[in-house]
């Protein structure tokens, strides 16, 4: 049977305690030699209580340097797992390991995840009183910018200095920006965002890089999945009455009925049917405007006598409407621009205005016109209509996409496509109780 090792203490503290006693009444007599003797063996008994002790601690000593040194070796047996702190110990040393194990797992996890996306990622981490280190860099990083895969930074930032100077090599500061890079000496445009963290006693910044084409990409994508969806719906909304009507109709011929009422049926009948017919067709050439538009022919036209021209037309809506027009029409404006298809884009936007402005005290348009610094011409277009909700902003430019009844949807389509067509950019800007299209163009 074995003894515990608290028993084992015990009997050692109680073996040193009288021997202790004796030596002390030995050296009373006084037997001088004996005494000595006596004290030989205290001493031993001493150093094997305190080498017991040392060995009791020894495992966990043992067990504690592993854990600071990342090693999970060590195994206390089932033996020894009969005193309590060796157990504690050994479970310690288990949950640590467990839970090491859980960590290593997710971050190969987390590693393949990065290193699959086709974005370009680099993670940087800094830490006081250490310099700057590589956390995580995947391949699509080093491959956009078509360098080998430096973990050390020192050499790194030398290979992507130009992306280093828009975020900081040593104050990170937080950026979206679109940069250009040579690459073999081709010029390559990039959309370039970065996001700072902070994590214990670590700060990180992550800098993704992607091209603008893969981005361009997807949006199109994106774009032609909406536009096949509203396209399928547009189409179903007029062949399923039509084929209804249709299978109605040949009933009606069947049946016998008095010609009056007969006649009567297939007029209605006849009525409906051309009427969802001509829909289909007006929305068939309205898709041929945005898929035939043609290239525009440029030349240099005072743009300030364009949009009063424009704003000629719709004189008698603005009367009836009771709209106030702004628009200084006395400076000129010369721009590059294809007069038929941009009269078409302020045709198309200041339609949408009125409609805005329906219902609305004191309608009011904004029209504003000037050349830029930069060497652009900024236009203008505004209303106090009831603006556009923030839901649905970002689909506006789709076609067939609208909120009104009468409205096909392409308006805001074809005006866009024709500002892009000329090289330029048409914008909304949602402001306090003023809804505005913003266009840039070439001077």
């Amino acid at each position: 049977m074995k003894v515990s090792i608290n028993v084992q203490v015990l009997i050692r503290l109680f073996l040193i305690i009288v021997n202790a006693i004796i030596v002390y009444e030995v050296i009373q007599k006084p037997l001088y030699l004996t005494a000595v003797f006596l004290f030989l063996i205290l001493g031993l008994q001493i150093y094997l209580f305190l080498k017991s002790i040392e060995h009791l601690f020894l495992e966990v000593e043992k067990s504690i340097d592993s854990l600071l040194h990342d090693d999970y070796s060590v195994h206390l047996s089932k033996r020894k797992r009969v005193h309590p702190l060796y157990a504690k110990t050994a479970n310690l040393v288990e949950k640590i390991q467990t839970v090491e194990t859980n960590r290593y797992s997710e971050r190969l996890i987390f590693d393949n995840i990065i290193e699959n996306l086709t974005v370009g990622i680099l993670i940087l981490r800094k830490t006081k009183d250490k310099p700057i280190e590589v956390f995580q860099l995947n391949q699509a990083f080093v491959d956009h910018l078509k360098i080998p895969k430096y973990y050390r930074w020192e050499i790194l930032k030398e290979k992507i200095k130009p992306l280093v100077d828009l975020f900081g090599a040593e104050q990170w500061e937080t950026v979206k920006h679109v940069v250009d890079i040579s690459i073999n000496e081709e010029k390559e445009t990039f959309y370039l965002r970065t996001s700072k963290m902070d994590a214990y006693e670590s700060n990180y910044i992550l800098v993704s890089l992607e091209t603008v084409q893969k981005a361009l990409d997807k949006k199109e994508k994106e774009w032609w999945f909406k536009l096949m969806k509203v396209m399928s719906h547009e189409i179903m909304n007029t062949i399923t009455p039509i084929s209804s009507l249709a299978g109605s109709l040949a009933s009606y011929l069947e049946e016998e009925l008095p010609s009056e009422e007969k006649e009567k049926e297939l007029a209605q009948g006849l009525a409906i049917i051309r009427k969802r017919s001509l829909h289909l067709t007006e929305f068939v050439n309205n898709y041929r405007k945005l898929a035939e538009l043609p290239n525009p022919i440029l030349k240099k036209e005072n743009l300030i006598v364009l949009i009063t021209e424009t704003l000629e037309l719709f004189d008698q809506e603005f009367k009836s409407e009771k709209v106030v027009v702004d628009f200084e029409s006395n400076a000129s404006v010369y721009v590059k621009i294809d007069r038929k298809l941009i009269g078409q884009v302020l045709i198309n936007l200041i339609t949408n205005s009125l409609y805005a402005v329906k219902g609305v005290a004191n309608p009011r348009l904004e029209i504003e016109c000037e050349l830029q610094a930069t060497g652009k011409v900024k236009l203008k277009i505004s209303d106090n209509g009831i603006g556009i909700p923030k839901e649905i902003q970002s689909q506006i430019f789709i076609p067939y996409f609208t909120t009104r009844k009468e409205g096909m949807g392409i308006g805001l389509t074809l005006a866009k496509s024709i500002v892009e067509a000329h090289q330029g950019i048409i914008a909304l800007r949602q402001e306090e109780n003023k809804t505005s299209f913003v266009i840039l163009l070439d001077s």
